[in-house]
């Protein structure tokens, strides 16, 4: 598909190039011709990398009406993409076991409550990871890496407590035993026995249901959000795109509802806006799959605070092992 559209591209230039000739303007040829190279050169591959799948999204009318269709990334990692109509959204998730995988997250290297800020296709690059979204809400905002930012809620990593828990909010935590939850942060009163912890923003379920507080939340953002099962041994993480004709963002609830469909019985909403952001290792190269809005720049990636990282022991998938069901 990448080959086609840059042959399509390609075949546009050349044509400009020759009207351009005709007109005998050397300033078109110049400055207008390398923009229309670039442009067109950067849309083939920016479409190249949205078809990462074999199968298309599943559109239905509503999020009630909607059907996962699962697709095997690796053994314990599946991938389902799906589209309604009303209200119009795209999105993904990944349905996780996590008796097949390793989760990560990223490492900091002061316990002040500060990391150095990543892409998150740059944090699934230096960690190896099969999958990889973002995680919990910073301070401030910007696209550049390598800056520091300010964690707003609990972050642990291996052990060590970087950032103390914010009450008001929830999180999602991981023990070395392979357990994990999703907590009101108000709960923790020790953070030092998790492995792993990240704070997000509302609880989206709670044994199953949406709480009535989430279902009065209506503004309509991008969304980041993950998932447990009921006995906690299934994660999913679901990204939803926003702020864009194709995709006008999901409120709590609607995210709520989505990860029913799932299967999911405890939730949390984490950053959301112009941070959302899924990246997949695709034989070998890792893509980012959705079109997250930085900046009113559409598949601008934000450089962020933490990341949530899934690491397969068989590796990714390669497109003859690729299976739906």
């Amino acid at each position: 598909m990448r080959q086609s559209a840059i042959l399509f591209s390609g075949a546009i230039v050349q044509r400009l190039f020759r009207s351009m000739s005709r007109l005998g303007g050397s300033l078109y040829k110049k400055s207008i011709l390398p923009v229309v190279v670039i442009c067109l050169c950067s849309c083939a591959s920016f479409n190249s990398n949205a078809a990462v799948f074999s199968e298309k999204a599943h559109v239905s009318r509503s999020i009630e009406e909607w059907t996962a269709r699962w697709e095997i990334l690796t053994k314990g990692v599946d991938i389902t993409r799906g589209k309604t109509e009303s209200p119009k959204l795209e999105f993904y998730a990944l349905r996780i076991n996590l008796a097949d995988v390793k989760i990560v997250m990223n490492d900091a290297e002061n316990t002040d409550g500060t990391i150095l800020s990543t892409k998150v296709s740059t944090f699934a690059r230096k960690y190896a990871c099969l999958a990889a979204i973002n995680a919990g809400p910073f301070d401030p905002v910007s696209a550049k890496e390598y800056e520091t930012r300010k964690i707003i809620g609990i972050f642990v990593n291996h052990g060590v407590a970087f950032s103390p828990p914010s009450p008001l909010y929830g999180a999602i935590v991981f023990w070395k035993n392979g357990d994990a939850a999703i907590l009101n942060q108000a709960e923790i009163k020790n953070e030092d026995h998790f492995d792993l912890a990240v704070g997000g923003f509302r609880i989206l379920l709670k044994d199953g249901l949406i709480p009535e507080s989430i279902r009065q939340r209506k503004a309509r953002h991008p969304r980041t959000a993950v998932a447990l099962n009921g006995n906690g041994s299934v994660l999913f993480m679901l990204v939803i795109d926003g702020r864009q004709y194709s995709s006008i963002g999901a409120s709590e609830a609607e995210s709520a509802e989505i990860l029913q469909k799932l299967g999911a019985q405890d939730a949390l909403n984490l950053d959301g806006g112009g941070s959302s952001s899924l990246v997949v290792n695709k034989n070998g190269s890792i893509r980012l799959i959705n079109k997250p809005v930085h900046r009113f720049l559409p598949g601008f990636e934000r450089a962020v605070a933490t990341c949530i990282g899934v690491v397969a022991e068989d590796g990714p998938a390669s497109n003859e092992s690729l299976k739906r069901n």
